[in-house]
């Protein structure tokens, strides 16, 4: 382990640590064994075969995003898109999406720098744009009323100054033709000007763009109904608009690894949302590690099955240009 590697690590485990404390400081023991004794798991199959639909809608939105070249089958998109996730949930540095890039480059020659803008720049963007629409009513209209108007401003600056961040990356993919990714990874991605370019089809014209924000709305509605069944497993009825806003709260934390494995910043932010429509800090904070680790280990279950599936080794996921290309599925 490199000494970069390890000071990284080190951080992420001393921020996971301090988030574990201040979720735990307040809690009723006796409450959250009753909690989770009660639970009714019947809810669980349904949460996440629904996550798993979810996911199969937003590998629709990257062929959309892909029709500037000759995309892969929807098929391959998904187990893609599966491993990705797959891998997110192991490995640091948001590696699942270099993986599920590799994955399609490797196997049905895709080029890496369309792939790469698609996923680094166009998908970054449309999901900010899609959270700042769902919280701008969420955050004015809900039952969520009593979150101070303090934390209401930090949440709306901190998700506008993401849709920046990724109107930043798409103006420096689209006049530098560069892409906004980690150095290591420059090489492996081949980006050239036009291969990028046509990455960014379905962000070149506002028709198309207002299309790909309309795709952009069905999959994060489903995850939210994820959230929403595990809240029915806990006897939870805050109402849906809680639920969206709960699932956006563990994305942001997914999105921006501090913790290791996301543990701790995950379980505080969704565990916040809950407290704010009036659970139980017990009850909410047992809500969020269940949503976490059911998630999660739905995830890496997934995961190893698509890639059994499409006959590739997880040695492979991470490769460069020059490897073996497996054989496509047919």
């Amino acid at each position: 382990m490199s000494r970069g590697t390890a000071v990284r690590l080190g951080v992420q485990v001393a921020v996971s640590a301090l988030f574990v404390l201040l979720a735990v400081r307040a809690i009723d023991y006796g409450e959250l064994r009753e909690a989770v004794r009660e639970a009714d798991l019947r809810w669980v199959p349904p949460a996440l075969l629904l996550f798993t639909l979810a996911k199969y809608v937003d590998s629709w939105r990257w062929r959309y995003l892909l029709r500037g070249v000759d995309a892969p089958p929807q098929p391959a998109l998904f187990g893609a898109f599966l491993i990705g996730n797959f891998v997110n949930n192991v490995l640091p540095l948001r590696a699942g999406d270099v993986a599920k890039i590799q994955v399609l480059a490797n196997r049905y020659g895709t080029p890496r720098s369309s792939l790469a803008s698609s996923v680094f720049v166009a998908e970054a963007t449309l999901d900010a744009v899609t959270f700042v629409l769902f919280l701008i009513p969420l955050l004015t209209f809900t039952e969520l009323g009593d979150i101070p108007q303090i934390t209401r401003a930090a949440v709306l600056v901190l998700v506008t100054l993401a849709v920046l961040a990724a109107a930043g990356a798409l103006a420096l993919a689209r006049h530098g033709h560069r892409l906004p990714v980690p150095r290591p990874w420059h090489e492996a991605l081949e980006a050239s000007p036009g291969q990028i370019e046509e990455g960014l089809h379905a962000l070149r014209s506002l028709p198309r763009a207002m299309g790909a924000v309309a795709l952009s709305v069905p999959p994060w509605l489903l995850e939210a109904g994820t959230f929403g069944l595990v809240g029915l497993a806990f006897g939870l009825e805050p109402g849906y608009p809680t639920f969206v806003t709960a699932m956006i709260a563990a994305n942001v934390a997914v999105a921006v690894p501090l913790g290791l494995w996301n543990i701790g910043p995950y379980e505080v932010l969704v565990s916040a949302v809950l407290i704010a429509a009036g659970v139980s800090a017990t009850v909410a904070l047992s809500y969020a590690v269940a949503v976490h680790l059911l998630v999660n280990l739905w995830i890496n279950v997934v995961g190893l099955v698509t890639l059994w599936v499409m006959r590739i080794s997880p040695r492979d996921v991470l490769r460069g240009p020059g490897g073996r290309r497996p054989e496509p599925v047919r």
